[in-house]
C-alpha cells in the first residue's frame, strides 16, 4: 500500500506537468494562429482598399463612355471611334493574393462572413471578365457601324460592366466594415 501511495504521489506531479505543458502549447498555437489570421485580414484589407480605388477609376471612365455613346448615338460616328475617343476600355487590375493564400492555408479559421464576402467577390470578378468578353464581341460586331443600335448594344455591355464593378465595390465596403468591427 505504501508503495502504491508513493507511486501515485510521484506520478501526479508528472501528469500535472505534462497536462500543463499541453495546455500551454495549445494556447500558444491558438495565439499564433489567431495572430497569423489577423495579419492576413489586414493584408486583405490593404488589397480591398487598392481594388476599390482601381474600380472607382474604371467606373468613372465607363460612365463617361456611356455618356459619350448616348451623345453620339444618332451621329455619323462608329461605336469603335466613340470608344477610342473616350479613352478606350479599362479593366481594373484587382489584387487577391492574400485571400488566395489564406484560403489555401487557413480556410478553417476564417470567419464565415469573410469567406462569403471574398468568395462572392471572386465570383463577381469572374463574371466581370465574361462581361468584358461580351463587350469586346459587341465592339468587333459593331466596330465600324454608325447605327444607333450598335452603339446602344455597346453601351448596354458597358453598363453591365459598371453593374459588376459597383457590386464589387459594395462587397469591398462590406469587408471594410467587417474589418472595422473585427478590430
Amino acid at each position: 500500500m505504501q508503495f502504491l501511495k508513493k507511486i501515485i504521489k510521484e506520478t501526479i506531479p508528472v501528469v500535472l506537468g505534462v497536462l500543463l505543458a499541453l495546455l500551454l502549447n495549445n494556447w500558444k498555437e491558438s495565439y499564433d494562429s489567431d495572430r497569423y489570421t489577423e495579419e492576413f485580414y489586414a493584408h486583405i484589407l490593404e488589397e480591398v482598399k487598392h481594388n476599390s480605388r482601381q474600380i472607382e477609376k474604371v467606373i468613372g471612365s465607363h460612365k463617361s463612355l456611356c455618356d459619350s455613346l448616348d451623345y453620339y448615338k444618332d451621329k455619323d460616328v462608329s461605336g469603335a471611334d466613340v470608344v477610342l475617343v473616350g479613352g478606350g476600355l479599362q479593366m481594373p487590375v484587382l489584387q487577391n493574393t492574400s485571400w488566395k493564400l489564406l484560403q489555401s492555408s487557413q480556410l478553417g479559421q476564417l470567419d464565415f462572413e469573410v469567406m462569403s464576402l471574398l468568395a462572392g467577390a471572386e465570383r463577381v470578378e469572374y463574371y466581370l471578365g465574361l462581361d468584358m468578353e461580351n463587350l469586346m464581341e459587341a465592339l468587333i460586331e459593331y466596330d465600324y457601324s454608325t447605327e444607333a443600335l450598335g452603339k446602344q448594344r455597346i453601351k448596354d455591355q458597358v453598363e453591365q460592366l459598371i453593374d459588376k464593378e459597383e457590386t464589387l465595390l459594395s462587397i469591398f465596403e462590406m469587408y471594410e466594415e467587417w474589418h472595422e468591427n473585427y478590430q
